[in-house]
């Protein structure tokens, strides 16, 4: 209402300083002017303002920075969660799952094909459970979920990728020359796929460390490699 009340307020003005200006020039100004003035304030107050609030409640995904986590494993200080939102204040984006699509430089050997499905926070299974992972959310506008996605163990020469494959068991890479740049997309019915690229490896004290590149990096990544 206050933003209505801007646009509404706004128009008023260009409508009195018309006045003013007829007033002190001396010269006449049509009616017409002042009823297209007071269509467009009332045209611009109702439909910038409604486009405004379309926008805050449109489904959109988005992939945020990494979060540090604390792992109870003795020596496996560094794990990091990647939260997944939505930012629209009402709707709900159904059955979004989140998937790494490219990882440079390659490790060898690299077994897990195009994409590899990432597993969301806390579906860790037991050991010897049957039970298939779940891999899709519905991620509610407001509180993001999130994805656990790297961890390791000081000075260890390999790095876990918690993924949800289970005819995959392998889940570690080695260590990179300096680092990896991990590209995830996340998905959901209905709306624009999201795409974030990280910089995951470790630092001089031998713990893992993961940083997001940005959009504009993202952007680059797409363009170049076609993701």
């Amino acid at each position: 209402m206050n933003r209505a009340k801007l646009y509404l307020g706004g128009g008023c003005s260009v409508m009195v300083l018309i006045g003013l200006y007829q007033g002190l020039s001396g010269r006449s100004v049509s009616s017409v002017v002042y009823l297209m003035c007071a269509a467009i304030t009332v045209i611009i107050a109702i439909f910038v303002h409604g486009l405004e609030q379309y926008k805050e409640l449109e489904s959109k995904l988005f992939i945020g920075k990494p979060d540090y986590y604390w792992h109870s494993a003795p020596r496996l200080t560094h794990c990091y969660r990647i939260p997944i939102g939505n930012r629209s204040k009402a709707e709900t984006i159904r059955n979004v799952g989140v998937q790494l699509v490219d990882i440079q430089p390659k490790p060898e050997p690299y077994t897990w094909g195009s994409s590899l499905p990432l597993q969301w926070k806390d579906t860790l299974k037991s050991e010897g459970s049957t039970t298939a992972f779940r891999r899709y959310r519905d991620v509610r506008a407001g509180t993001p979920e999130e994805m656990d996605f790297v961890q390791a163990m000081e000075h260890q020469n390999s790095i876990t990728i918690n993924h949800s494959v289970d005819e995959i068991s392998e889940q570690t890479i080695p260590l990179p020359p300096s680092t990896y740049r991990i590209t995830l997309e996340a998905k959901g019915d209905g709306v624009p796929p999201a795409k974030a690229v990280f910089e995951v490896g470790m630092d001089k004290h031998g713990k893992l460390q993961c940083f997001p590149l940005g959009e504009n990096f993202c952007n680059q990544l797409q363009n170049e490699h076609g993701l």
